[in-house]
């Protein structure tokens, strides 16, 4: 473990802040884009009349969001950042 001087103290703390946002805009980044594909596949499923009841349009959403490419590689990321985004005090 590497020991910092006090006059390094400031310059580490802008880096991890840095880091810090840099995380958190790609955990927001991440979270707009399942967003917007839930509301892509809930405009689907709405549109579907043959899907009458829940457990139909429950099924449906799901099928749809495990084909969909990019909400699987969004929510995958998110899910392994767990709590990271909306740091106290940041």
């Amino acid at each position: 473990m590497q020991t910092l001087s006090l006059n390094h103290y400031p310059e580490a703390i802008a880096k991890l802040e840095r880091q810090l946002l840099t995380l958190d805009q790609e955990i927001i980044g991440l979270q707009e884009t399942v967003s917007i594909i839930s509301v892509e596949i809930e405009k689907q499923v709405i549109a579907d009349a043959s899907l009458t009841n829940d457990t139909k349009r429950k099924a449906k959403r799901l099928e749809l969001q495990q084909s969909d490419a990019d909400y699987y590689k969004a929510s995958v990321k998110l899910k392994a950042h767990p709590g990271e985004a909306h740091h106290p005090g940041h």
